[in-house]
């Protein structure tokens, strides 16, 4: 199963956000070029996704981050081409101390009941996501306060300067309406009860067996909504959704695994890609034999070849090499790529090598193998690749056994780290900053840290990641933090990998650079000329 974990345990800091939106007024561009009205309206988009969330509270995990969240549902800002900030429901954003964050709110702004937003439904919004009670508090863990100023501003004052914060309201904290919130305690984001918010799209109801509508939002601040109407249709399975395409029940989906899905789909539809940060990677549980031993995991890091793993996973097509817990992208926003290069080439390595993986065995404190248990679940090719994984730990004398389980099951277990103490996954983010897997994975404040990886040198070279002003000081932090998770091995990381979309050919839609999710993309789709 591929975590869309919204982007961050993660944080980041200039004097203004970006250079162009500290500027921004109230007036500001609308999010996308169909916002303005411009183009013929189109009546109704069916679109296809597999399966839906039991609700969509704002507070749960993966209840508002499936591909359609950010049609209804609106962040302060929006992350724009070439990680860019822009404005969404914020015009502009000042910063009067490394710590705190005041955002200066779009004026006029309705909710689909006609109420206007202020600073108390934005105050409230974010209180109600980092309570500790809500599943996603780990990305607000350095937020001191949050307070109104006036009608129009709300002040975020974080425990120490953070140099990942500045994107975090750009994937995180969607906003929606006080007074329905505290009506609907217990029930908010339920079937029969949905929510209130400010997005280009009405949320009009919700049967996570069956479908969710949505219709134009006659009140949205950025002008005429171009789709009057957006169904999305849940389908058991992929194959099931594919064949919908084809027979043309859907005009847009987002497979998992976009070669199978295009070739049963037909004609009729065309694939495209795009690859925000990603790292598919096998954990080992560090806390518990036989993981404890490092002879063991740098046993395991040996045996794997990505090139097999990747021609499991679908192919060349489907994902790219990668071995490091953050993506040399990311790094690329710290340091030029001979810098970054400079910094990898110091990583200690574990090409495939089968020779040395048997001797780091012979090492362990099991020289002549062990049994080791996991979970997986059929969600695109994840089956294929944990084989894929038992065949080549096999060679070596690792015999894992596999229990297939459904993705509802493989999500609890996942929440209570009772995958096994080897496991295989995929994280995405949506944020640039370096600083967001380390946040995800490492650490005791880390809510998914399947490694149980935790010494004190990480935490402290976490800190001083977000700490550090300096790019160059903050390169140096991580590339020190990648040299230790490399000589200790809780992870592997194999690949990045690609997201996909089918779109029927009678539209088009411009290329994603981050996730649907986080975006109003249907305000940039068109029907083709005829």
């Amino acid at each position: 199963m591929k975590l869309r974990l919204r982007a961050v345990p993660v944080a980041a800091a200039a004097m203004l956000l970006a250079a162009g939106l500290g500027a921004c007024s109230s007036s500001a561009s609308p999010p996308g070029p169909s916002g303005s009205g411009t183009g013929a309206a189109i009546p109704t988009l069916t679109a296809g996704e597999v399966t839906g969330y039991a609700n969509l509270d704002p507070d749960q995990t993966e209840s508002c981050n499936d591909n359609f969240c950010g049609l209804f549902m609106e962040h302060l800002l929006q992350l724009g081409p070439n990680n860019t900030l822009e404005p969404e429901l914020a015009t502009s954003v000042t910063e009067p101390d490394p710590a705190t964050y005041v955002y200066h709110l779009r004026h006029g702004v309705k909710f689909w009941d006609g109420h206007e937003m202020t600073s108390a439904d934005v105050v409230y919004s974010l209180d109600y996501q980092r309570s500790p009670k809500s599943d996603i508090t780990v990305y607000f863990t350095n937020v001191k306060s949050i307070t109104a100023d006036g009608p129009y501003a709300v002040v975020v004052k974080l425990k120490q300067p953070d140099a990942g914060w500045k994107y975090t309201p750009s994937y995180e904290g969607v906003i929606f309406e006080k007074s329905f919130a505290e009506a609907h305690q217990g029930t908010l984001g339920n079937p029969g009860v949905l929510i209130q918010a400010t997005g280009p799209w009405q949320l009009t109801s919700y049967d996570n067996t069956r479908s969710m509508e949505l219709t134009a939002n006659p009140h949205w601040w950025g002008g005429k909504v171009p789709i009057q109407h957006i169904t999305v249709k849940y389908f058991s399975t992929e194959t099931s959704m594919a064949l919908a395409m084809r027979s043309g029940e859907i005009d847009l989906a987002f497979p998992s695994n976009g070669k199978t899905f295009e070739a049963a789909a037909g004609t009729s539809a065309t694939l495209s890609s795009w690859s925000p940060p990603s790292i598919y990677f096998v954990s080992m549980n560090v806390k518990a034999a036989p993981f404890d031993d490092i002879h063991v995991r740098r046993a395991v890091a040996y045996a794997l070849n990505r090139t097999d793993l990747i021609a499991a996973n679908g192919g060349t097509l489907t994902a790219t090499p990668q071995s490091t817990l953050i993506p040399p992208s990311q790094l690329q926003t710290l340091g030029t790529q001979a810098q970054v290069s400079s910094v990898l080439s110091g990583l200690p390595q574990y090409p495939f090598d089968l020779a040395k993986a048997k001797q780091e065995l012979a090492q362990s404190k099991y020289p002549h193998g062990f049994t080791a248990k996991t979970e997986i679940d059929n969600y695109g090719n994840d089956v294929e690749v944990i084989q894929a994984i038992a065949a080549e730990l096999q060679k070596i004398g690792i015999n894992l056994q596999i229990s297939q389980v459904s993705s509802a099951q493989w999500s609890k277990d996942f929440s209570n780290g009772n995958l096994g103490g080897i496991a295989y996954t995929a994280f995405y983010a949506a944020s640039p900053d370096p600083s967001i897997f380390p946040s995800y994975l490492l650490g005791d404040a880390s809510t998914y840290n399947m490694s149980r990886y935790a010494p004190s040198s990480i935490d402290t070279l976490m800190e001083s990641g977000l700490s550090d002003s300096a790019p160059a000081q903050r390169l140096a932090d991580y590339g020190q933090l990648l040299k230790n998770v490399a000589t200790d091995v809780p992870y592997v990381v194999l690949f990045a990998g690609h997201n996909y979309t089918e779109l029927s050919t009678k539209y088009t839609l411009p290329p994603f650079s981050v996730y649907p999710a986080f975006s109003s993309w249907a305000l940039h789709l068109k029907e083709k000329a005829s």
